[in-house]
């Protein structure tokens, strides 16, 4: 029972912090701390999503599908379906990204779902050509 105890507690708290709420529902950009607390809970060790990067330097071309398998992406293909080998973005590293920019003050804004996915972040300024936005969409967690 003593070694169980501690899945309990862990279930419990994720059960409390998700509420009744849906999965996709929207936290909002007050909530970055709640997001935080629901990703860290969720932290899957492998998932599939779907990205959109931008920048000002770089416009909007379309959502990247990305599988990611112990913290490391194992597929990228670009918005045509092709394969892109040098794509290394994760849940995890735009969570960093964001935690960055909002410690430099400089998270303009960020929306989540309630599993602390970052389904919209925008950060940087975009005035000095330093903005960046990640839009995400489709996370699924596999198994």
């Amino acid at each position: 029972m003593r070694r169980l105890w501690p899945s309990v507690v862990s279930i419990a708290t994720v059960i409390t912090l998700l509420g009744c709420s849906g999965t996709t529902e929207p936290l909002g950009s007050t909530n970055v701390d709640a997001a935080r607390v629901h990703w860290l809970a969720l932290r899957p060790q492998a998932y599939t999503f779907e990205v959109q990067p931008s920048s000002s330097w770089f416009a909007p071309s379309g959502y990247y599908r990305i599988q990611v398998s112990a913290g490391q992406v194992i597929s990228a293909r670009n918005p045509d379906g092709q394969v892109v080998t040098d794509f290394a973005l994760t849940i995890d590293g735009i969570w960093d990204q964001l935690l960055a920019a909002r410690a430099s003050n400089e998270l303009n804004s960020a929306r989540f779902d309630a599993r602390g996915v970052p389904l919209e972040s925008d950060m940087g300024e975009w005035a000095v050509d330093g903005g960046r936005r990640y839009s995400v969409r489709n996370f699924a967690v596999s198994r």
